[in-house]
């Protein structure tokens, strides 16, 4: 929810329970001036949820005559009212409004067709119970059209899809060509040293060790580009998945750092290739300031999905560092985060990092789900 709007919903909340002091003192212009110069929609319903009155941009909004005594099951059937999955609202609509009378605001989304031109349009609510001495005395409805923003929203889920798959489809092919290019050759031209030097005749040690350090240097070269390739692209994120993917590179820290690690993971079910591709970035990265500058003796990767989300957690028990407290972020000597950070925001998630100096540091990667094509 927007400040803006927040504020819109505060202040609405006290000139309801203003103007409906008033009108119980006959002074009606009140609320007359709370109704009609409210920026959002507004609907309010009488305890019984019959409609009490609504606002004249609330008319605009649903397209649709707002007649006191008018029922909330039949404003909801008139607008074709659903959840966002498409299931008709009514039944669940009038138990949420009894039971927001109980509690405090509610908070949702739902489709309509607007009345008079029959247009799909989606809606962002609140349901506010306002009370008087203690007694429930309207239950307030405050509303804002929300589909050309969702549109733009989804639009650019798309646009960021389609940038992150370039970007993959780069990578791979860049991996391939290393492959197939750099590693072959690489690998051939050792392969003929080893020739070279066994036909060597006994006793010709200087160009014998020459050839020994030439073979070291390619050898060091291949191991690099070979490196660089699962850097780009690691095989098994194609083949096996994310998880798989990870744990490789978790047992490669292992073996070269003899830093503990281990994998927790909860559901093994695949998932976006953009996303996990993303998310394998970010895991990756997070890991590599781990080994540069942790000093850490344990690392652990947990991961589940939950509520739409895929939630990552990278955890060290190494030297820590202050982040950037005002947006969480990494600070100098971290960039590669940091400039994660700012792709898994693009991609509508939030990397968050806490550490303290002595005390370990924890990346925390959240990333929506989207299904596997």
């Amino acid at each position: 929810m927007s400040q803006a709007f927040a504020g819109v919903l505060i202040a609405t909340g006290l000139f309801l329970l203003a103007a409906l002091t008033a009108e119980r003192d006959q002074a009606t212009r009140l609320l007359d001036a709370t109704f009609e110069r409210l920026p959002v929609g507004l609907v309010l319903l009488e305890p019984d949820l019959t409609l009490r009155r609504g606002s004249r941009n609330a008319e605009q909004l649903l397209g649709v005559q707002l007649t006191p005594g008018l029922t909330a099951p039949t404003l909801v059937r008139r607008l074709q009212m659903t959840d966002l999955a498409g299931r008709p609202w009514p039944a669940e609509g009038t138990q949420m409004l009894a039971a927001t009378r109980r509690s405090d605001a509610s908070h949702g989304e739902v489709a309509i067709t607007r009345y008079s031109t029959g247009e799909p349009v989606r809606l962002e609510y609140w349901a506010v119970p306002v009370h008087d001495n203690g007694r429930l005395a309207a239950l307030a409805l405050l509303f804002h059209d929300v589909t050309e923003l969702r549109r733009a929203e989804a639009d650019r889920e798309r646009l960021l899809g389609r940038l992150l798959r370039l970007q993959q489809d780069e990578r791979r092919q860049l991996a391939i060509g290393l492959q197939r290019e750099v590693v072959h050759g690489l690998a051939v031209t050792l392969t003929r040293l080893d020739g070279i030097q066994e036909r060597l005749p006994d006793g010709d040690d200087r160009t014998r060790r020459s050839l020994g350090r030439a073979g070291e240097a390619l050898n060091h070269s291949l191991q690099a580009t070979r490196r660089l390739i699962f850097g780009l692209r690691p095989p098994l994120l194609d083949t096996q998945g994310l998880v798989a993917a990870i744990n490789q590179q978790l047992s490669k820290v292992s073996v070269e750092t003899g830093v503990q690690t281990d994998l927790r993971w909860r559901g093994d079910e695949r998932l976006d290739a953009a996303l996990e591709a993303t998310a394998f970035r970010a895991v990756q990265e997070a890991i590599a300031n781990v080994v540069q500058h942790a000093n850490a003796s344990r690392l652990l990767v947990t991961g589940h999905l939950a509520d739409g989300l895929l939630a990552v957690e990278v955890i060290d028990d190494g030297t820590g560092f202050t982040p950037d407290t005002q947006h969480q972020a990494p600070g100098d000597g971290h960039q590669g985060l940091h400039t994660m950070s700012e792709w898994i925001q693009l991609a509508g998630g939030s990397l968050q990092v806490r550490s303290a100096p002595a005390a370990g540091t924890t990346v925390s990667i959240n990333l929506p789900i989207h299904p596997r094509p």
